[in-house]
């Protein structure tokens, strides 16, 4: 993106704050518990818990799944973490 420039007010450059903060809505609004039980075919919502998280795939899919699952939130954490970071919000 040449010759494009934010504006940066009291020393906060808003155009990459706004910019990340759309990132990380959209990267905050996956689910990988969601993403692990749409490849498998099973609806976690309907078993178990209901709740789309990593215990109930574990129970819904299998333990190695869950971990799978548990990893990718605690990725999915850290990359928004760093997104905030890397604009200095």
């Amino acid at each position: 993106m040449s010759g494009v420039t934010w504006p940066a007010v009291g020393g906060v450059n808003w155009g990459a704050v706004v910019v990340a903060g759309a990132a990380s809505y959209a990267l905050g609004s996956l689910s990988p518990a969601a993403a692990a039980a749409r490849l498998r075919g099973v609806d976690l919502r309907g078993s178990g818990s209901g709740n789309p998280g990593a215990t109930n795939a574990a129970r819904a899919m299998g333990v190695k799944v869950g971990v799978v699952v548990a990893v990718g939130v605690v990725a999915w954490a850290i990359a928004l973490a760093n997104r905030a970071t890397i604009v200095g919000a």
